[in-house]
């Protein structure tokens, strides 16, 4: 599947809303999974790998957190 295609469909489902801070907040988390599997023709051994990449948007990080 097209990788623009599949960011577009989830951009058209993206949804947002108020939180107790914020009422017009446009914060969201993102999760984008990307599943690759693959053989080798020779041996016919397989392997497959996922690989998760996760934005929690408005969450601080704090490096050096004071006392």
């Amino acid at each position: 599947m097209d990788v623009m295609r599949v960011m577009r469909t989830g951009g058209a489902a993206r949804r947002t809303g108020r939180t107790d801070m914020n009422a017009h907040s446009s914060r969201s988390h993102l999760v984008f999974t990307i599943l690759v599997a693959g053989a080798n023709k020779m041996t016919g051994a397989a392997s497959a790998s996922r690989l998760c990449l996760v934005d929690l948007a408005g969450q601080p990080v704090t490096l050096h957190p004071t006392p």
